[in-house]
């Protein structure tokens, strides 16, 4: 699988304004949903997709949270959240 884009559509439309619709030709996209209590929506489904930033449809999307990862490759100074339990591949 290619590398893709992980965001959410408020996050973009923060640092692009809804511009920057060229990335989506570039790159697929990952994103995840959360409600108006700031919870991730867990539903599989990619129902609740809203296009933004140009993609018209996901490649991936985020239903449970992360992990969060000290001493990545031995290294102290390293540390990683890794998003995990996505919902692959979105139906077309």
């Amino acid at each position: 699988m290619a590398a893709g884009i992980f965001t959410t559509a408020n996050i973009w439309k923060s640092f692009f304004a809804g511009g920057c619709d060229i990335i989506s030709t570039l790159a697929p996209l990952w994103y995840a949903n959360y409600d108006s209590s700031g919870q991730l929506n867990s539903d599989p489904s990619f129902a609740d997709f809203i296009s933004f930033g140009g993609w018209q449809g996901a490649s991936l999307k985020q239903t449970a949270g992360e992990v969060h990862v000290t001493n990545l490759c031995g290294n102290s100074g390293w540390h990683a959240f890794i998003d995990i339990d996505a919902n692959y591949p979105a139906p077309v």
